[in-house]
Order: C-alpha cells, then sequence, then structure tokens
C-alpha cells in the first residue's frame, strides 16, 4: 500500500474529480487554504473502481464553471496588480489567470491509499550520474518564476504554508538555501548567475529553466544556452553536484506554453546530461504521467503556467529521488 498525501483536485461543471490510482479504503478530502473539511457520502461519493470524486446534490465543495475558466466580461489582463486573465487562449479566447490562491481555494487536497501507485519505474529512482554522496549543507537553486515559488502557499504567504519546491528539497536535505530563481527568467540569466553561484561555493545546484524560453529559442539553443552554463559551473566546483531539471509543461490551451516545444525541450535536455553524466531530474515526465490522469487544472497554480502546492511536491519528489533522497 502506499500513502499518497495532499493530491490536488478539481471539480469543473458536473464533472467528477479524477485521483492518481484507485484508492482502497477512506478518502479524505479538504482544502487546506481555506480550511474547509469534506464528508464522504455526505459532500461526495468515491468510484474506487473509476478512482474518481463526485460531488453530491448539496455539497460544500466548490465547483468552478467551465465558462469561468474564459473569461470574457470584467476582464483585466496579467501584469496589472488585480489580473484574473492572459489573453493568448484557444480561438482568441482569454484564459483565466490568477497570482495568487484562486486555483487553490477551488481545488481540493485528497489523501489516501492505494494498492496500485503504478508510477513508471525511472521516474523515481537514484540518478546513475550522481557523483557526489557527501553531506549537502548548501544549495542554489537557479530559475524562473516555479524556482523562486510562485504559487506555492508558503511563498504568497497563506496556510497551509507549504514551501515551494527548492525550499522542500533544502529542508529533506537539511541544507542552508539559497533561492536565485527570478520571475520572468530564461536561460539568458543563468550566465549573470555564474558568479556570484561560484561565490557562495554550494554543494548542490539545480538549474530550472524552459518555461520563459519556449518562444524564444529552439530546443538546440536551449540545451547550448543550459550546457554552457552548467559547463562553466562545473569546471569552477569540480566537487559540486549539479541537477538539471526539465519543465513542466503549461497549459496547453496557451499559445505560449506549446506542449511539444516543452516536451523537445526536456527531450534535448535529457540526451545532453545522459552524453555529459549529469544528474537529471525529469519533471516533465512525471507532470505529464500526472496531466494525463488528472487534467491541467487539478495541477495548476496560477492557470496558466506555475504549479499548486501539489505541483511543487512533484518537483521536490522529482529531485530528491535523483539524488538517491526518498523523503
Amino acid at each position: 500500500m502506499e500513502k499518497i498525501i495532499g493530491e490536488s483536485c478539481i471539480f469543473i461543471g458536473g464533472a467528477p474529480a479524477q485521483l492518481l490510482f484507485r484508492p482502497a479504503g477512506p478518502v479524505r478530502l479538504g482544502n487546506p487554504v481555506t480550511g474547509k473539511c469534506y464528508r464522504e457520502n455526505i459532500d461526495f461519493t468515491v468510484d474506487r473502481q473509476a478512482g474518481t470524486i463526485s460531488r453530491t446534490p448539496d455539497s460544500a465543495i466548490p465547483v468552478m464553471p467551465e465558462s469561468e475558466l474564459y473569461p470574457a466580461e470584467k476582464v483585466s489582463y496579467y501584469p496589472a496588480p488585480d489580473a484574473n486573465a492572459v489573453p493568448g487562449g484557444p480561438n482568441g479566447k482569454n484564459l483565466r489567470f490568477d497570482a495568487g490562491l484562486f486555483f487553490a481555494e477551488q481545488q481540493v487536497e485528497a489523501d489516501y491509499e492505494t494498492e496500485n501507485a503504478d508510477w513508471p519505474e525511472e521516474f523515481f529512482r537514484r540518478s546513475p550520474s550522481l557523483s557526489q554522496t557527501g553531506k549537502i549543507r548548501r544549495i542554489v537553486s537557479l530559475g524562473d518564476s516555479i524556482t523562486e515559488g510562485y504559487n506555492a502557499s508558503g511563498y504568497i504567504g497563506r496556510p497551509p504554508m507549504r514551501p515551494p519546491y527548492a525550499g522542500l528539497v533544502a529542508k529533506a536535505l537539511g541544507a542552508e538555501l539559497f533561492n536565485l530563481g527570478k520571475n520572468g527568467a530564461s536561460t539568458d540569466l543563468l550566465a549573470e548567475l555564474i558568479g556570484k553561484t561560484i561565490e557562495l561555493k554550494p554543494d548542490l545546484i539545480t538549474v530550472a529553466y524552459g518555461m520563459n524560453d519556449l518562444t524564444r529559442y529552439t530546443p538546440e539553443q536551449y540545451r547550448e544556452k543550459i550546457a554552457a552554463g552548467i559547463g562553466q559551473l562545473r569546471s569552477a566546483l569540480p566537487r559540486t553536484q549539479v541537477v538539471a531539471v526539465s519543465p513542466m509543461s503549461g497549459n496547453p490551451e496557451w499559445i505560449h506554453t506549446p506542449v511539444e516545444k516543452t516536451l523537445a525541450f526536456s527531450d534535448a535536455l535529457a540526451g545532453w546530461t545522459q552524453q555529459e553524466k549529469i544528474v537529471f531530474a525529469d519533471v516533465c515526465s512525471v507532470w505529464r504521467f500526472v496531466l494525463k490522469r488528472k487534467g491541467f487544472f487539478a495541477l495548476t497554480g496560477n492557470g496558466v503556467n506555475h504549479p499548486n502546492d501539489f505541483g511543487h511536491f512533484l518537483y521536490a519528489k522529482t529531485i530528491l529521488s535523483a539524488l538517491g533522497c526518498r523523503r
């Protein structure tokens, strides 16, 4: 039996919410952002064979009308402080966007046990390229807004105050974290941070770019920029473990996050890290596996290109597993 904790789900229209795996035994459902708990057979029912949860007619569980995902009235576009939409959706529509915890307030979290946790074996295993096995005391995390922590409840400062993935990794390893992630950053910023990273003399460096490169560079250019930056870091810090992290895929309906381009980025990074014997955390494959079962809006923090708390957990779990840490 495997325990699944904090798996995010969402109810859109009248459709049931899909769990990752078929549950065995009780399912606990709640929303840690609002503090609400829901009761099986009163607020929801569980189809254990299908692995789905359905709201009851009088359920207190929030539900999103599908139309709300494509706002057409009273629209305020990002980057306005009160933004609730971004352009570039399907057929010229807007997409629902939120920089805070709007989506987390609509989602619920499920805790349950399963006998059918069929994660592909390669997702959470120790990287064969792991070279450093000593104590990790200091971590530098390089990346974009996801690395900085956007849409993690702890980053926003609301319950349940869960750290972003970089913080989760540092906590699991008992290490000091220097988070150099920056909102809007592409691989161009990596070159600018080499000197600062070297000065910090970390035991571990995570490199996680890609989301803001999708419409700027080809997969080959993306790989070359990552390779140049990591190459400099390895030359200057030969005893430091470096982990290259592939990007999650964004909203498949948004023009700025084409899924096939994301997969091409991940494949380019995977091939290069294998050739150079660099630890690779394949978040893209893990994310796609979960996405196919649950849909994007169960995993998103902002509606377009950020993970929610569960998504940050998936990032951390993938990185820690590649480092041989099973926490």
